[in-house]
């Protein structure tokens, strides 16, 4: 649970590239580490035209971790800005493990998402409920942030649906600053899905956190952008850390 959705957030950050320098294209390369090894590997491709965005991520295992278990996580979304705020249209999903595949296309009208056919009538109804708050999927809501002009960037609560579970995160700024590395924490909650089900039965806690570190960058072109250049957190029981390795917008390499 905590690797896909952490994985998804991780590569939604890189959008934080896109609004502020109004790139038309902006590419990023994350490394997990646990242990000092890497353990798997995030790219992010997103492009911003007019008030059309296209954000797509692909999250995969790497190294030793391949011997035993297999796993790429793809996404993509589409959307439009209106009034300057990122409004969903498309998300789709494909997980491979270990040679399963598994896929999610979720559409939004009028700004509610759909389920998925597959999911059960209770667990259905509770998702549609939770659905009261506006939901956007992970990569739109990070962009909501990256728009975000005035005031704190690591403040508030937003609800997120991946097409499995629904969940708030809250963002809180800690310390340092975004000229020298502000550090952020999230505390999460998951609301209904997949994993709610399974709160309710005890098989697992409802709360999660982790945290990133955000920097404020100058581009080639004399603007700014603030973007994620850490995320850590535990996976497991085991502490792991995610570090920006490579960056580049609009052809320009700023990170490699």
């Amino acid at each position: 649970m905590m690797m896909r959705r952490i994985g998804i957030t991780l590569c939604s950050g890189a959008i934080l590239l896109g609004a502020p320098a109004h790139a038309e294209s902006v590419s990023a390369r994350y490394d997990v580490e646990v242990l000092n090894l890497r353990v798997m590997r995030i790219d992010y491709v997103g492009d911003i035209q007019g008030k059309a965005y296209d954000l797509k991520m692909q999250a995969e295992t790497s190294g030793m971790v391949n011997v035993f278990s297999d796993i790429k996580i793809k996404t993509n979304t589409k959307g439009t800005l209106k009034d300057g705020r990122p409004r969903p249209q498309t998300f789709e999903l494909h997980r491979r493990k270990d040679g399963d595949d598994k896929f999610i296309n979720l559409v939004w009208s009028k700004g509610i998402p759909s389920v998925p056919d597959n999911v059960g009538k209770d667990e259905a109804g509770r998702l549609r409920e939770s659905f009261a708050v506006k939901s956007d999927d992970p990569l739109s809501v990070v962009l909501k942030l990256a728009l975000h002009k005035d005031g704190d960037p690591c403040s508030g609560t937003h609800r997120i649906y991946d097409g499995r579970d629904a969940y708030d995160i809250t963002l809180k700024a800690q310390n340092g600053s975004l000229e020298k590395g502000l550090d952020c924490a999230v505390n999460g909650k998951v609301v209904a899905g997949r994993d709610y089900e399974k709160v309710l039965k005890g098989k697992m806690k409802a709360d999660f956190a982790y945290g990133f570190r955000l920097q404020r960058v100058a581009t080639a072109d004399g603007k700014s952008l603030n973007m994620p250049t850490r995320i850590s957190g535990k996976i497991s029981g085991r502490k792991f850390e995610a570090n920006l390795v490579s960056l580049n917008i609009d052809g320009k390499d700023l990170v490699n």
